[in-house]
């Protein structure tokens, strides 16, 4: 299975459609202004993915515009940034590559928990000592996870 027939058949899909994914509180509605535009959010996806009006991907055409080519590059910055962090993830934490969390709760769970532990070892430098003896950070990472 592929992303985009993932995505198809995912709760995203069906929350973004609906205009219900974001729940955005009112004192952030001014930082997605720019005089009178509001920006919403938007996916950024590869050709796989079809467009649609909360999905963005490149142009597809053979000779693009100069603004087509500039969007294109920003875009596929844009997507390179995500995928190195989830790159940077999983190299962290190889339970991520691990197909039991093929249900998305419990990946939710995982994920969520992942972070907040990615953000404190990258904020405070413990993982040389958390990683000095092998494995145990990959231990602590199953431990949470099967607590959920």
């Amino acid at each position: 299975m592929g992303d985009a027939f993932t995505f198809n058949c995912s709760d995203l899909k069906r929350k973004i459609e609906s205009k219900f994914w974001l729940n955005i509180p009112d004192e952030f509605l001014p930082h997605m202004r720019l005089d009178d535009a509001t920006f919403q959010p938007f996916l950024c996806a590869d050709s796989a993915f079809a467009l649609s009006p909360s999905l963005m991907k490149c142009f597809e055409v053979d000779h693009p515009t100069h603004e087509q080519s500039n969007f294109n590059y920003a875009l596929i910055r844009t997507r390179r940034v995500v995928e190195c962090a989830f790159g940077r993830l999983k190299k962290r934490f190889p339970i991520l590559k691990n197909s039991r969390l093929s249900d998305p709760i419990f990946a939710q769970k995982v994920l969520g928990v992942l972070c907040a532990l990615h953000n404190y070892i990258e904020g405070f430098g413990v993982e040389n000592m958390l990683l000095h003896d092998a494995g145990v950070l990959n231990h602590l990472t199953c431990m949470v996870c099967m607590e959920m």
